[in-house]
């Protein structure tokens, strides 16, 4: 099951009731259960590759930070436990993405060598590549002693199981969660309001505005139904919003699930077509993500003796802008190549990456550029008229990058010079025959408009939620039934929905 089941939204109001009416000693005992349950929903076979993960990570984090015992923060280590502590960080780290290679592509590795029987099962668990990142991450930090060695295994797994997490992230640090999950602190009434006003604006993007897109999308891009070109120019202009009222709705139910029970996860996007670059935008893009890339490759390698050795050389031979260029190649695009190959071991993915990185490359190459062009034209990058440039130029490139992994991506692009009929728009027979009529196109738009809203005043003023936390009594109560009346009524349970499809989980 998933955050939009409708048998999980009895047990989580089931599980907050007694999750609150229960002394904090026993709290995360019961999230813990709930947790497994909840993974248990999935494949009670799952649970043995999610344990392997947690097992693997508690005991190579004991045993470095008992090779660390006796140096106290910042003073080195013995020389010869140094290097235990380097092997067994990358033993571990090895396993670890050994059991996720295993799981995504171990199939594919058995067809091509023609075996028939795994020796073990082949699953793809739930969350793989979420907890997996969070425990190899885990183990970083203790290797590099940003935090101690976890030592009761209860806890850990109370960490690694925490279930508003599992779907699609956020990827956290067990520093960031450990107590939360672990104390069962009670939340407030401002916190449990903020998170059930979140939740329910997650589930308002799944399924009023996600779950219809996925629909008509799928009926657009099949091959077989050969739509006209401007109806495809209309589908991969939409593609972008499906992802993003997807992803970042099951981000916000997650969050709000937390905040329900007093618990505070990491932030996962931030507005991001508001951004004005294209390293902005992924500051604001799946921020666990970029912000475990930048802390556990990106740093580390930008830091490294050669990149530093590099910058020293080329500043001095070839002049301050390449000496600040040059070494930012070998970090970004290690970053990007990996960033895309978790999305998809594919020539699109890796595409998708190489195209990202060199639009940032870009960007940072030719600042002084961009400076200058705006400061002829004395624009302070302040105006109206300059923000809404930079959201539409924000929203093109990321459709851009949508559409480098699109099946049969040369395909549908072919088809819009060809056959673009900008009638067929205006056309009832021609536009609602992909699984979405004329009413549901209509309450598509109504809360794409709402999202923008509040995306907007959220970028300019502040916090939705503070502002309707100001509001009257009754005015506040008036929203909350609002929001929970267009979900009831305009979530889209009609032909082809599937409340287990989350798009990022395949990831």
């Amino acid at each position: 099951m998933t955050f939009t089941d409708p048998i999980f939204l009895v047990c989580l109001l089931g599980l907050i009731i007694l999750y609150h009416l229960l002394p904090c000693l026993l709290r995360p005992y019961l999230l813990l259960a709930a947790s497994i349950a909840f993974y248990a929903s999935w494949g009670v076979e799952q649970i043995a590759y999610i344990a392997a993960a947690a097992l693997i990570g508690w005991l190579f984090a004991l045993v470095m930070g008992a090779l660390a015992k006796g140096a106290g923060r910042g003073e080195p280590i013995v020389s010869w436990r140094r290097h235990v502590r380097r092997l067994i960080l990358l033993l571990g780290v090895l396993m670890l993405i050994a059991m996720w290679m295993y799981g995504k592509f171990g199939q594919m590795l058995l067809d091509y060598l023609n075996v028939r029987k795994a020796p073990v099962p082949i699953l793809v668990p739930l969350g793989i590549s979420y907890y997996t990142l969070s425990v190899i991450g885990y183990l970083a930090d203790v290797y590099l002693r940003k935090t101690g060695a976890e030592k009761n295994p209860l806890r850990f797994l109370m960490f690694i199981f925490y279930f508003p997490k599992i779907l699609q992230g956020p990827i956290e640090s067990y520093m960031n969660l450990k107590e939360q999950v672990t104390v069962g602190k009670k939340a407030d009434y401002r916190t449990f309001c903020f998170g059930a006003q979140l939740f329910l604006f997650g589930l308002m993007k799944k399924l009023v505005v996600a779950d219809r897109l996925t629909v008509f999308l799928s009926g657009v891009f099949d091959v077989g139904n050969q739509a006209v070109g401007s109806v495809v120019l209309l589908g991969l202009l939409l593609r972008p919003l499906e992802l993003y009222a997807d992803f970042s709705g099951c981000m916000d139910m997650a969050e709000g699930i937390s905040g329900m029970l007093g618990i505070s996860l990491s932030r996962n996007f931030n507005r991001p077509f508001f951004s004005g670059s294209a390293a902005e935008f992924w500051r604001r893009w799946h921020i666990t993500l970029g912000g475990w890339f930048k802390t556990y490759v990106y740093m580390p390698l930008a830091t490294s003796s050669f990149s530093i050795k590099l910058t020293a050389f080329s500043r001095k031979h070839l002049g301050k802008r390449a000496g600040r260029a040059l070494p930012l190649i070998l970090p970004l695009f290690t970053v990007w190549i990996l960033t895309g190959l978790w999305h998809g071991i594919s020539l699109p993915y890796l595409y998708w990456g190489l195209y990202w990185g060199a639009l940032i490359f870009l960007s940072q190459v030719f600042a002084p550029e961009t400076k200058r062009f705006r400061d002829r034209l004395k624009n302070k990058g302040d105006t109206t008229g300059y923000l809404l440039f930079r959201m539409i130029r924000t929203y093109l490139l990321f459709t851009i990058g949508r559409i480098i992994t699109l099946d049969h991506a040369v395909e549908l692009l072919q088809r819009i010079p060809e056959k673009f009929l900008p009638g067929a728009l205006f056309d009832r027979t021609s536009l609602f025959q992909y699984g979405v009529s004329e009413r549901h196109f209509r309450v598509l738009l109504l809360a794409i408009g709402l999202m923008w809203l509040i995306s907007f005043y959220e970028e300019k003023k502040g916090s939705v939620r503070e502002a309707v936390a100001a509001l009257p009594l009754p005015m506040r109560w008036i929203c909350y039934y609002g929001l929970v009346l267009f979900v009831v009524l305009f979530g889209y349970y009609g032909p082809g929905f599937d409340a287990a499809a989350f798009i990022y989980m395949q990831f």
